[in-house]
This record gives structure tokens, C-alpha cells and sequence, in this order.
């Protein structure tokens, strides 16, 4: 027989169910603002019926669970383009970094102290029993030789600080990997337990696509609802057990090059912040450095070459220009630093001859550089090299807009589906209100009903 105390416990149901729903719609408005919530929505069950005479009769509401709404496949189409723009953004700033170093077209980049260089030696040559103009030379000779160096120990503490950020990198991750093991012990003790543990879930999914920015990351969920992590497909993650990464230096190019290592074994990811950095440092400027070295090789030796040949003031001959034999070290000898008479601008000895210094100074419109099937001038040369390094540079930010927009369009996808939207939620909370005030006046009713059975008796 069904009496007040059915009626009153289905309303009883019913009032805590919708009280539930109304605490989680209100967790989900809180959180409007919160990166990498996920909002969550009650599922309702009906409750166990009753067996009766007549058949099964319902008794109420009761809450199923409380789901975290995700879509896992753009869920991990989105960590993927998270990697895509993290590695061409990185790879961009650092092209921005080289291209503020190289400082071209300015009055004191490489390419003006070329230029300064040899109208230098046509002074020489205008004037070569004269002082004044051996001495601008020299002194221009100086300030082409301090720029090869500012540009290459520039580009060498640029490495350095990209070794540095690999270390910061790989600590980011160790620590990532920590609390994403952590986290899944949490998770499991919470959800065996018949806990929902949504809000830890979105904490150890926003760990995850923090790496992500860092390097390709893949996951498994396990069946107790541990993650397993990959980083390029390597473990760091097996649910609380963390596999820690490790840099060592390795010289190459001559260079200090920081590398990360995976058990011993070096790693190197497809995309994310690492690989932008490893394509930068490992490739562009080491051709850039290679390319540096050797227009400043060329220039020692011509230059050497034609002034070997020819005959200071006192009448010496056979003496270098320069010393080194690289941008790293290219300099005027010292003795010709010291005594600008020593510059050698005749060819003949005679005094008056700067034929020397004009060879010299023509040497500037001379294609006297080889790359590949291409002949250039040293000023062309160096063009050339600035023109790619601009080309690159342009490429890099092309490609990292275009992944940003991408990446763009995902998270608005994404965030469609996971994020809160105010206007639902204040829909479903008036929906929940209004069931929660049926549910109290099935109370009020059912307990008028046990009033009326006790007047009765």
C-alpha cells in the first residue's frame, strides 16, 4: 500500500537532487573565468522502483553522476596545435632576436663597416704619403674587425641563453611530470571511492597541455583513470611513477650545444618550444656563423694577398694586414696598428704610387666570394646572407600566425562544448529552482496528509 511516507520520500529525493544540481550549476558559474575548467552537468537516474501488488511503482530521483563535458578528439587535436604554434612562435622570436643583432640596414651593422672599409683604402690611395688617411683606415679597419666580433659572440651568448632555457625547459617538465603522477594518485583513491574527481581531472589535463607547449605529448587513460604520459612517445608519465628527463652538453659546431636526454638516450620532439629552439640553434646559426666566418676569412685573405705585395713607406714589404682567420679573431696586426706607416699602398715602392690601395679598395666591386655556382662581392655576399636570415625570419612568422589561427579556431571549438555558457547555466538553474520548490511543496503536501490521518484517529 502506498502512503505519505512514499509521497514524502520521493519529495525528499527529488529536494536533495535538485539542491545537488543547483550546488553544481553554481560551481560552474564560479568558474566562467577559470582556464581549463571543463563544466560539469548533472545526470539524473530515476530511483529503484518499488514492487507493489499491482506492479513497480517509482520512487523518485536520484543522482547517476556528475560528468565533465570533453570531447577527447578535439580535446587532442588541440594539444597537437598547441605544439605546432608553441614551435614556430619560439622559432619566430629567436629569428627576431638574430635579426635585431645583425642590425641591418643600419649605420653600424657589418655591411656599412665593409663599405667604410675599402673608401677607406681609396683615401689611401688618393693620398698615400699622407697619414691621415692610413690612420681613418686603420681605424676602420678596427671597427670592421670589433663588428665580425660583436656579431659572433653575440650569436654565441644567444646559444647560451637558449641552453640555459633548455635546462628551464626540461626542470618545467620534470616538475609537470610530478604533479600529473601526483594528481593521478588522487584521482584513483577519489573515483574508486565513488567520488567524482572532475576538477582534478581539468588541473591534470591543463599540466599535460602545459607540456605540450614544450614538446609532442601523447596520453592513455588507464582503466582506474590514471594517465599515462608520453613525450614523443617516450613514458615520463605511468600513472604516480615519473621517468625524470636530464641535459648534458655536447660540443658541436663549434659550440656548447645543451641536448635533453631520455635514459640516457638523447631526445628530440617533433614540435613544441624545444624543437623551435633545437632547429634554430642547431641549424640557422650555425649556417649564419659558418657564413660569418667565411666573409671574414675571404676578406683576410685578399686583403692579405694584395698588401703582401706591395710597399710600406719605409719600403718594406711582404707584411699582412690582418692576423686571424675568422670573424672570432680577425684583427689589424699589431705593428701596423702601432705605425700606420706600415700600411703598404705602392706597388712600385716609388713615392707617390697608392696603386696598391686602389687594387686594394677595388677589391669591394671584385666577385671574389664563392657559394655554391654563385660569385659575389664581399657587400653581396654578406646581402645575401642578411636576405636569407630576413626570408627565414618572414617564413617563421607566416607559418606561426597561421598555427596561431588554427589553434585559435580549435580552443573556440573546444571551448563550445567544455565551456561555461552563463545564459545555459542560468536557464538550468531556474529549471533546478523550480523543481526544488515542486519537490518542498510534495513535502508540505505529503505532511498535510499525515495531519489529516492523525485527525482522523
Amino acid at each position: 500500500m502506498i502512503g505519505p511516507s512514499q509521497i514524502l520520500d520521493i519529495g525528499r529525493r527529488s529536494l536533495f537532487a535538485h539542491q545537488y544540481a543547483l550546488s553544481v550549476t553554481s560551481h560552474n558559474v564560479a568558474n566562467v573565468n577559470t582556464p581549463g575548467y571543463s563544466r560539469q552537468r548533472v545526470i539524473f537516474e530515476t530511483a529503484f522502483p518499488l514492487r507493489i501488488p499491482q506492479g513497480f511503482m517509482g520512487t523518485g530521483v536520484d543522482i547517476g553522476r556528475i560528468e565533465r563535458i570533453r570531447e577527447h578528439l578535439i580535446d587532442l587535436q588541440v594539444r597537437d596545435q598547441i605544439s605546432q604554434a608553441e614551435e614556430w612562435e619560439k622559432g619566430d622570436n629567436i629569428l627576431k632576436q638574430i635579426e635585431s643583432l645583425i642590425n641591418e640596414p643600419s649605420d653600424f651593422g657589418l655591411s656599412h663597416a665593409i663599405t667604410d672599409f675599402f673608401n677607406a683604402w681609396q683615401d689611401v690611395a688618393n693620398d698615400p704619403e699622407e697619414s691621415g688617411p692610413r690612420s681613418a683606415l686603420v681605424q676602420k679597419a678596427n671597427m670592421l674587425s670589433n663588428t665580425f666580433h660583436r656579431q659572433k659572440t653575440h650569436l654565441q651568448n644567444l646559444v647560451e641563453e637558449l641552453n640555459t632555457e633548455v635546462d628551464g625547459i626540461t626542470a618545467q617538465i620534470n616538475s609537470c611530470s610530478t604533479q600529473i603522477a601526483k594528481l593521478n594518485e588522487r584521482i584513483v583513491a577519489l573515483e574508486s571511492a565513488g567520488h567524482p574527481a572532475n576538477d582534478l581531472r581539468d588541473e591534470r589535463d591543463s599540466l599535460v597541455n602545459l607540456i605540450a607547449e614544450f614538446a609532442d605529448v601523447q596520453t592513455s587513460e588507464n582503466t582506474d583513470g590514471s594517465l599515462t604520459v608520453y613525450l614523443n612517445y617516450k613514458v615520463i608519465v605511468d600513472r604516480i611513477t615519473t621517468i625524470e628527463l636530464t641535459t648534458k652538453y655536447d660540443a658541436r659546431h663549434g659550440m656548447k650545444s645543451k641536448d635533453i636526454f631520455y635514459q640516457n638516450e638523447l631526445l628530440i620532439p617533433a614540435s613544441g618550444q624545444i624543437k623551435g629552439i633545437f632547429t634554430i640553434r642547431d641549424s640557422e646559426i650555425p649556417d649564419y656563423l659558418h657564413d660569418l666566418d667565411f666573409l671574414a676569412s675571404n676578406i683576410i685573405k685578399e686583403i692579405n694577398s694584395l698588401h703582401r705585395s706591395g710597399y710600406s713607406l719605409d719600403g718594406s714589404s711582404y707584411r699582412d694586414f690582418f692576423k686571424g682567420n675568422s670573424s672570432g679573431n680577425i684583427s689589424v696586426r699589431d705593428e701596423i696598428a702601432n705605425n700606420v706607416s706600415l700600411v703598404a699602398a705602392s706597388s712600385s715602392g716609388s713615392p707617390g704610387d697608392g696603386a696598391l690601395a686602389l687594387q686594394i679598395a677595388e677589391l669591394a666591386d671584385k666577385l671574389t666570394m664563392t657559394a655554391g655556382s654563385h660569385n659575389f662581392t664581399f657587400s653581396d655576399f654578406y646581402g645575401s646572407l642578411v636576405s636569407n636570415i630576413g626570408s627565414t625570419s618572414e617564413f617563421s612568422n607566416e607559418m606561426m600566425e597561421s598555427e596561431k589561427l588554427l589553434l585559435t579556431q580549435l580552443e573556440n571549438y573546444q571551448q563550445s562544448i567544455s565551456g561555461v555558457s552563463l545564459d545555459e547555466e542560468m536557464v538550468n538553474m531556474m529549471n533546478y529552482q523550480h523543481a526544488f520548490e515542486a519537490a518542498a511543496r510534495v513535502i508540505q503536501t505529503a505532511d498535510e496528509l499525515f495531519g489529516t490521518i492523525i485527525n482522523m484517529v
